[in-house]
């Protein structure tokens, strides 16, 4: 998958809100990459826009996502609806709320498999009894016939996941998998989906706003801020030499279970603004960041690269001058991950 100037716009009656503004990435089989930032950020508005997930009414969506040789904001109905039900599965941040608590489990994965994979009733069941096997779920076959309620919700979420695995898709996205999960649960849930990536070599986008997440699964790493991907590349590279000041700051507000010294976390100060000034093309962290100058109110620096295959839009950071023009940046300005 490529996406290149995806911006996301939603109308209301109290005027635009800018959501998601020029975000670039791609993602290749065989790879987690997270798309990480604190709540707001853009980065759920940003893998529904992907598939035309969003509702539509009040939504101005443009750029160009690319997924194996299709432009996916410019699909018709019908080639969206193969694409979602073949090709990319999601997983979303609340499992009992995307199960039909009406239905059992058994009847809801064998119906996904009828309808999107042509498979005869019994050649389902036989499969779903082996995906939920796949995914952790004990007692298979008597699990069929429970419905979502009498599950806990990391079993719930091993179920998501067992009926995005029924597709045999080429892309999976997570948004938020594992954030109501107790800590032992989340651990199985990233193991689980790691194995998967190895196993079937699919790609993997994972939402999250957890530093910790990030380090221990995702190969990649988009952080997000104000609707912009504001630092890329490995997860290595980007987490043990942040190159842009709220990268720092995320990494420094994050708890350390396993220092012996005990330390007040940092905070960001201020909040994010939902009202995103975008035109101004201004960096959507000045007001909050502790490393402003006058040049970051008025120019947005773009995505420039400071080491190989490390991206980062800060005018303090590598690849950037502070008496440089917008113009005079790589892609006009916008960069790319």
């Amino acid at each position: 998958m490529e996406v290149r100037d995806l911006q996301v716009t939603f109308h209301t009656s109290s005027g635009p809100v800018n959501a998601v503004n020029k975000v670039d990435f791609q993602l290749f089989a065989g790879e987690i990459l997270a798309l990480v930032g604190e709540s707001g950020s853009g980065k759920t508005v940003t893998s529904l826009a992907l598939t035309q997930l969003l509702e539509e009414n009040n939504t101005e969506i443009s750029g160009v996502v690319t997924f194996n040789g299709v432009n996916l904001l410019s699909a018709d109905k019908k080639t969206l609806r193969e694409v979602r039900s073949t090709e990319i599965a999601y997983i979303f941040q609340d499992p009992t709320s995307a199960l039909n608590p009406v239905r059992t489990i058994g009847s809801q994965l064998k119906e996904l498999l009828v309808v999107n994979m042509g498979l005869d009733p019994s050649a389902a069941h036989a499969r779903s009894v082996d995906l939920l096997q796949r995914v952790g779920i004990p007692g298979p076959e008597q699990q069929l016939r429970t419905y979502p309620h009498q599950l806990s919700g990391g079993m719930c979420q091993r179920v998501m996941i067992a009926m995005a695995l029924a597709i045999n898709p080429r892309a999976l996205i997570a948004d938020e998998a594992t954030s109501a999960l107790d800590v032992s649960i989340q651990a199985q849930i990233l193991e689980l989906l790691k194995d998967v990536v190895d196993e079937y070599g699919m790609a993997v986008i994972l939402v999250t706003h957890d530093l910790g997440v990030v380090a221990g699964t995702a190969n990649r790493v988009a952080v997000m801020y104000g609707g912009e991907v504001v630092e890329s590349g490995d997860v290595a590279d980007v987490l043990s030499n942040p190159q842009h000041p709220y990268t720092r700051a995320l990494i420094a507000s994050a708890p350390n279970a396993r220092s012996d010294v005990q330390t007040e976390l940092a905070v960001i100060p201020g909040s994010l603004d939902s009202r995103r000034e975008f035109a101004l093309r201004r960096c959507q962290f000045a007001p909050r960041c502790p490393e402003v100058l006058d040049k970051c109110w008025s120019h947005w620096p773009g995505l420039a690269e400071v080491a190989q295959s490390h991206w980062a839009a800060c005018w303090l950071s590598p690849g950037h001058t502070t008496d440089q023009e917008p113009s005079n940046l790589p892609d006009g300005g916008t960069g790319h991950s």
